[in-house]
């Protein structure tokens, strides 16, 4: 009776624990966006779904504890053969340029296997319970609550401890051996040789584990770990611009979070913060700084190099990222810095500090989106926490015209519902290629100056986008933020079939 219980509850915390490390193995390659998660939960319902049709049908044919330890076999083989090849295929897949569709099919060759073979075994305990015992009622609703009460804690416990304790392979690892030992449980026999040579095959494996290094950038692979939100892989590498030594952090491969030059300290390696200086010479007399997005924290040596008396909160939603820094990144204390780790909007929405320059730099990549720090709500939220003079300096990563510039526009609409000023700075000179565009907003409505005698000052100046925007991007909110879709190219399509519609009706009345 408990035996089939336990493999219930096995069999639940499995599901769960696999969907939740699915997310966390797929981020490197397709980010961790809505889009993605989306198609996670989608195909494995699928995937579960046909598992219970197809497991209940099969139970009521052959209800053996047999077939069932044999299932449970071929369920603990998928796994450790997701946790082998996992790079393999997402290596593959991410060459495919729409999201959408990459993610579905890593997920339906990595995942729904799994999830089809695992949800076949909860009917077939169902079925062998009835068998054993007759009643049906009480049966079904005590295996549904074993079964659940295995889920919950297979979420919480991959979710909130195993991620960041082993990391994702090895809890497929320990899913697969778990998988094995319910075989056991569910026929001490049946197939025993198979099993045996199956998990010494899979032991074996285990111990002599290549890296799961992901690979996906050039260099030298310094660290990787699994913290509590990313996937974060430290490089050694040559920087295509400059040829010179650099250091990096990178959680996705769509961009790198931030670096440094390894050779000599003399200023940032990643362009768009250069365009940090803006804030100190439209407001010269500034002080007090927030910067929202630490990442590695390669911009503190630069801010107190330029703002040596000024003060500085860094807000930064990992905290191993700080000792990531610490290690490799050269972050050293300094008496203005003072380090929060809590995610950016939750800070903006407790703090009752006055600012005069707020840096936004928590958009990772032109995938990685975090929709809730785009809105009006967060717009009001940075205005209300600046000074009268204070203004903010965002990165944003996006084209400027076509369909995937509409998060550009959208977010240029949104501070203008705000601010009274709202300047943008392009640094790529084409429009329609994907690049970090600054937006500057500014809590008073004064002409700013537009002349500097600083050469590279000028230079940024210089690069003031002064063409009128095309209108057609919504003011977003917390209610409507489709920032994730706004660059997917079926998306983009859509728009074009929808104003293609609209003209012609404008053109037939």
């Amino acid at each position: 009776m408990y035996s089939l219980d336990a493999i219930a509850f096995l069999s639940g915390a499995a599901v769960m624990a696999m969907e939740i490390v699915a997310a966390r193995i797929m981020a490197p390659y397709f980010g961790n966006s809505i889009v993605v998660w989306t198609s996670l939960i989608g195909v494995i319902l699928a995937a579960l779904s046909l598992g219970y049709w197809q497991g209940g049908r099969m139970a009521d044919k052959h209800p053996s504890f047999a077939r069932l330890s044999l299932l449970l076999v071929l369920a603990g083989v998928l796994v450790a053969f997701t946790a082998f090849s996992k790079n393999f295929f997402l290596i593959l897949l991410s060459d495919i340029p729409e999201l959408h569709i990459a993610s579905m099919m890593a997920e339906v060759v990595l995942f729904a296997p799994v999830a089809f073979i695992l949800a076949m075994i909860t009917p077939y305990v169902v079925r062998l319970r009835l068998k054993e015992i007759g009643s049906s009622g009480e049966t079904v609703g005590r295996l549904y609550a074993v079964s659940t009460i295995g889920s919950i804690i297979g979420t919480f416990g991959a979710g909130f401890i195993l991620l960041a304790l082993i990391g994702s392979t090895a809890i497929l690892l320990c899913i697969s051996v778990l998988l094995f030992l319910a075989s056991f449980i569910s026929s001490r026999k049946a197939f025993l040789a198979a099993r045996v040579a199956v998990l010494a095959l899979a032991a074996t494996f285990a111990l002599k584990a290549p890296s799961t290094a992901v690979n996906f950038v050039a260099g030298k692979l310094l660290f990787e770990t699994d913290t509590e939100y990313n996937h974060a892989l430290v490089y050694d590498r040559v920087d295509n611009r400059t040829q010179r030594p650099i250091r990096s952090l990178f959680i996705d491969r769509f961009a790198r979070q931030s670096s440094i030059f390894t050779d000599k300290d003399d200023g940032p390696v990643l362009e768009y913060q250069k365009y940090f200086r803006l804030a100190q010479h439209f407001d010269p007399d500034s002080r007090r700084y927030l910067l929202l997005g630490g990442g590695a924290f390669n911009y503190v040596r630069e801010f107190f190099r330029r703002v040596p008396a000024g003060s500085l909160d860094v807000v930064e939603l990992d905290p191993q990222f700080v000792l990531i820094a610490r290690k490799y990144f050269d972050l050293v204390s300094h008496p203005d810095l003072s380090i929060i780790t809590a995610d950016a909007r939750t800070y903006l929405n407790q703090s009752q500090k006055k600012y005069d320059v707020i840096y936004v730099d928590v958009f990772g990549s032109t995938e990685v989106v975090p929709f809730y720090m785009t809105t009006q709500e967060a717009a009001q939220r940075l205005y209300a926490m600046l000074g009268p003079h204070g203004l903010v300096v965002m990165n944003v990563i996006s084209r400027i015209d076509g369909t995937e510039g509409r998060f550009l526009r959208a977010e240029f609409a949104t501070y203008r519902s705000i601010f009274p000023r709202v300047e943008m700075f392009n640094l790529a000179a084409r429009p329609e290629v994907v690049q970090n565009i600054m937006l500057v907003a500014f809590k008073a409505p004064a002409e700013p100056i537009w002349t500097s005698n600083d050469p590279d000052m000028t230079t940024y100046l210089s690069r003031r986008w002064t063409d009128p925007l095309e209108n057609d991007a919504p003011v977003l909110t917390d209610d409507f933020a489709p920032v994730e879709v706004y660059r997917m190219e079926g998306y983009g399509q859509l728009v074009r079939l929808v104003q293609a519609i609209e003209r012609r009706g404008r053109n037939m009345f």
